[in-house]
C-alpha cells in the first residue's frame, strides 16, 4: 500500500483502458466496496483511502483495498481548519494537495469512478479532478435512508461556489447524484439517491448454519454501539436505563469518542469497526447468537438482518423521533422503548426480547 508519499507506478496501469477507480473515507466504505466487488465481478486499478487523522483502524481498511485494488494510496489530510483567514488558507492547501494527488495518480483512461455519497470536500475534489466516463456512488451510511438526512438538504451558497471554484471543486455538490449513473446501496429502504442498486454487506462466510453439537446450549451476547460525543444528555440516560435492564458485554466507542463516558461496562478494545467484529465473532463462535443495542446508528441497519443477530435501536416513550424510528424498524431493527419507571422493556411487535 502506497501512503501519502507520490510513488511511480507500474506504467501499465496508466495505460490500463477501462480502468475502474475508488475512493473510501471510512471502514464501512471498504467493506461496501469489497461487497460490490464481491458481487459484481469488478476489480480496481486504484483505491484511495483518504482520512483526517492517521489511525491503526484506517491504515488497517486501507490495507484491506488491497484485496480488490491493484494498488492503494492511502492519504491523511487534516480537516483541522481553525477560524478567520487561517481557516480558508488551510482548505485552499487541502483541496490543492488532494487535487494534485488525484491528478497525477488516477489512470488516463477511467471507466467507471465509486465515490460515497459523504458530504466532504474529499468527494468533491476527487469528482472535479478524475475524468471519467460513468460515476458511481455508494451508501455513505444512515444518512442515506435517513428520513430528515443532510444529504437532502445540500445547497451551495454563492460564496461557497466562489470558494469552491478557487480551491478547483468545479462540480456543485447537489449535482453529484444527478451526475451518478447507478448508486449501490446496502439497505432495501428508499434511498435518498438515484438509480439505486442494492447488494449485501454480508461477508462471503456463512453465519447462518453453525456446525455445532445438537446438546450444546446457544450463547447470547450483547453489546451496545456508543453515541457520538455530542449526543444530547437523553440519549445517555437511555443508555443508563439500559444498562440497568439487560446485561451488556461490552461497548463499542464511537470513532470520535474520546471521552467514553459509559461506565459500569467494558469497553470492546479493537481495530475492526463493529460489522466487522460481530461477522468475526459468529464465525469463531458457532454457539453464540448477538444482541446489539445503540441509538440511530447505521451499525444497526448493517446488522439487522445478519443471521444470529438482533439490531435493537433505543428509544424512549414520547421522546424518541418518531419518523427515524420508524426507518429503523422498517429497515429490520427491533424497537427498544424504555418506560420510565418500568423495570419492563417494551419491544415492537417483531420483537422477541426478555429481560435478563
Amino acid at each position: 500500500m502506497n501512503h501519502d508519499r507520490a510513488k511511480d507506478r507500474p506504467a501499465s496501469l496508466c495505460e490500463q483502458v477501462q480502468a475502474q477507480v475508488c475512493l473510501c473515507l471510512t471502514p464501512l466504505h471498504v467493506l461496501t466496496v469489497a461487497a460490490i466487488v464481491s458481487q459484481r465481478g469488478l476489480r480496481f486499478a486504484l483505491g484511495w483511502y483518504v482520512c483526517a487523522v492517521d489511525t491503526p483502524q484506517h491504515r488497517a481498511y486501507a490495507s484491506r483495498m488491497e484485496r480488490c485494488c491493484d494498488e492503494v494510496r492511502y492519504v491523511v489530510e487534516s480537516t483541522s481548519d481553525g477560524r478567520g483567514l487561517k481557516k480558508y488558507v488551510r482548505i485552499a492547501g487541502r483541496r490543492f494537495r488532494l487535487r494534485q494527488e488525484f491528478l497525477q495518480h488516477a489512470p488516463r483512461n477511467v471507466d467507471q469512478a465509486f465515490i460515497p455519497s459523504s458530504l466532504s470536500d474529499y468527494c468533491y475534489v476527487f469528482v472535479s479532478a478524475v475524468r471519467c466516463r460513468r460515476l458511481v456512488t455508494f451508501d455513505d451510511g444512515w444518512s442515506n435512508v435517513q428520513p430528515d438526512s443532510p444529504l437532502t438538504q445540500v445547497h451551495t451558497r454563492w460564496s461557497t461556489r466562489l470558494l469552491n471554484a478557487m480551491t478547483g471543486i468545479s462540480v456543485l455538490p447537489e449535482r453529484i447524484p444527478e451526475l451518478s449513473t447507478r448508486h449501490f446501496s446496502i439497505y432495501s429502504l428508499p434511498n435518498h439517491a438515484h438509480r439505486v442498486e442494492v447488494i449485501s454487506l454480508l461477508p462471503a462466510a456463512d453465519t447462518a448454519a453453525p456446525k455445532v453439537d445438537a446438546e450444546a446450549s446457544m450463547q447470547r451476547l450483547s453489546y451496545l454501539v456508543g453515541p457520538a460525543p455530542e449526543a444530547a444528555p437523553a440519549v445517555y440516560a437511555a443508555i443508563a436505563d439500559l444498562l440497568g435492564k439487560v446485561r451488556i458485554d461490552g461497548v463499542f466507542a464511537h470513532p470520535r469518542d474520546t471521552l467514553r463516558k459509559i461506565n459500569g461496562v467494558p469497553y470492546v478494545d479493537t481495530s475492526l469497526i463493529v460489522e466487522d467484529y460481530v461477522f468475526r465473532l459468529l464465525v469463531e463462535r458457532p454457539q453464540a447468537e448477538i444482541d446489539v443495542y445503540g441509538y440511530e446508528s447505521s451499525v444497526l441497519l448493517n446488522l439487522a438482518h445478519v443471521p444470529r443477530v438482533r439490531a435493537f435501536t433505543i428509544c424512549r416513550p414520547g421522546a424518541e423521533r418518531a419518523q427515524a424510528v420508524a426507518a429503523m424498524v422498517s429497515g429490520g431493527v427491533l424497537r427498544f422503548s424504555l418506560s420510565p419507571g418500568s423495570p419492563e422493556l417494551l419491544l415492537s411487535p417483531t420483537g422477541c426480547g426478555e429481560k435478563r
